[in-house]
């Protein structure tokens, strides 16, 4: 009986190893090669509208806006909301379209160019504070101020 034992256990190792793949490898399964997807495009910023691929952001309009209104209240005009909206678009597209032209025409306003302006600013008013006062009564900062004199130089 133990022969038996013995004999039927090393059978069944028997079978059970010889279904077993030793060092056989595997099929190997093809990889199909994928699409990289291309890097997101940049979000451009907020704007009310884009001449030509540059954007005239909604920060700069909104601040355009309120100096025209301060501006004909100053005068005693009354203009709906509609208009000053329509005036400010068109001029802010006008000066974008006027400054690309100039580009394209070779004209360039320098560092040095729209340093001469602001002295020449600071001199007519008297004294650099003057025109720090002028610019934040206006609604401007530094950077803004330089913006907007090199766009209308």
């Amino acid at each position: 009986m133990r022969f038996q034992l013995t004999t039927l256990t090393l059978l069944l190792a028997l079978g059970v190893t010889a279904c077993a793949s030793f060092g056989t490898p595997s099929t190997p399964t093809p990889s199909i090669p994928t699409d990289t997807p291309l890097p997101p495009s940049p979000t451009p910023p907020p704007s009310v509208a884009t001449i030509n691929g540059e954007y005239i952001t909604s920060a700069d309009f909104e601040a355009e806006l309120a100096r025209y209104n301060a501006a004909q209240t100053a005068l005693g005009k009354t203009v709906s909301e509609e208009v000053a909206r329509q005036v400010v678009l068109d001029d802010l597209i006008a000066q974008v379209l006027l400054s690309q032209a100039a580009a394209e025409a070779n004209f360039e306003v320098t560092e040095s160019d729209l340093q001469s302006r602001i002295d020449a600013l600071v001199s007519q008013l008297g004294s650099a504070d003057a025109l720090s006062q002028w610019q934040a009564a206006h609604g401007y900062d530094d950077a803004s101020f330089r913006i907007a004199l090199k766009r209308s130089v």
